[in-house]
């Protein structure tokens, strides 16, 4: 932070728009430990390299801190600081770093936020390491922007990846003492992110519950899924909220035809799980 400061007083000074990028790379000291320092270190050269050549159009200042590097980007709004993020993730996605004693595949993190109008540099630098935080609860090779309220995923076009960016309402009610029934109260949230696997969606306080229950589809077609809590992260600029929690999808809840009574259907018991990707499963967000 002492080195970043003077720079950052100087552009909030000016005026000008800039945007802070802090990335993070996954298992950094495990590579030491098994490879030593000096693959380390090559790994760390070469990932900096990857950055200076994806912002050809501005002047950046990196600072490296161990696991994390700190990319300062003068002239750089949020949205073009976005576009940066995703060169450099599919860039780095496909790239294998090479040291005298083999490569390896970096995984890495990113967080971005935009400098706001007469905004302090520690709490800049403190949003976009908030934003490096939601990325990390996210997965490997993740990107979040901290739009000033909350941070927003963003990914890198990965061939393997079976999970997207979504922007629908799903509903859901706590799934506690492992009983429920349709008439639970529900609570439409924003989901922002949903898969085969799972989900992970925003409310504004965090949630006192472990399991929940999603709806999915209408009508006939209404189901309804088990989902565990995985983790949940403030993406705030504060710590009162908005929280990001995502969730994994564990089974689904079966109506007996006898008694109207509904019962947890696990992987265990042979329960088939829908595809909450599938048309009707979501409700798109209200214009």
């Amino acid at each position: 932070m002492d080195d970043l400061a003077p720079y950052l007083d100087e552009l909030r000074g000016n005026g000008k728009a800039h945007s802070l990028m802090c990335l993070s790379v996954d298992s950094f000291n495990k590579l030491k430990d098994r490879y030593g320092p000096a693959a380390q270190d090559e790994v760390l050269r070469q990932l900096t390299e990857i950055l200076f050549e994806t912002l050809p159009e501005v002047d950046p200042f990196i600072q490296c801190e161990g696991e994390e590097i700190k990319v300062l980007l003068p002239g750089m709004t949020l949205g073009a600081a976005e576009q940066t993020a995703r060169r450099i993730l599919d860039r780095i996605a496909n790239t294998r770093f090479t040291f005298a004693d083999g490569d390896v595949a970096a995984k890495v993190n990113i967080g971005l936020a935009e400098a706001k109008p007469g905004e302090a540099s520690r709490a800049l630098v403190g949003r976009a390491e908030a934003a490096l935080r939601a990325a990390r609860w996210d997965g490997f090779n993740r990107a979040c922007l901290h739009t000033g309220q909350l941070s927003d995923p963003l990914r890198a076009n990965l061939r393997q990846s079976q999970r997207f960016s979504v922007d629908r309402y799903q509903r859901i009610a706590p799934y506690v003492n492992e009983t429920w029934s349709p008439n639970e109260s529900f609570q439409e949230v924003l989901c922002t992110d949903l898969s085969t696997g799972g989900f992970a969606y925003l409310v504004p306080r965090r949630p006192g519950y472990k399991r929940l229950v999603v709806e999915l589809g209408t009508g006939e077609n209404r189901k309804y899924m088990v989902a565990v809590v995985k983790n949940c992260v403030c993406v705030g600029s504060g710590t009162d909220g908005p929280f990001r929690v995502g969730c994994m999808f564990a089974g689904r809840l079966e109506r007996n035809p006898e008694d109207g009574t509904w019962s947890y259907q696990g992987p265990g018991d042979h329960a088939v799980v829908p595809d909450p990707c599938a048309a009707g499963n979501a409700h798109p967000v209200n214009a």
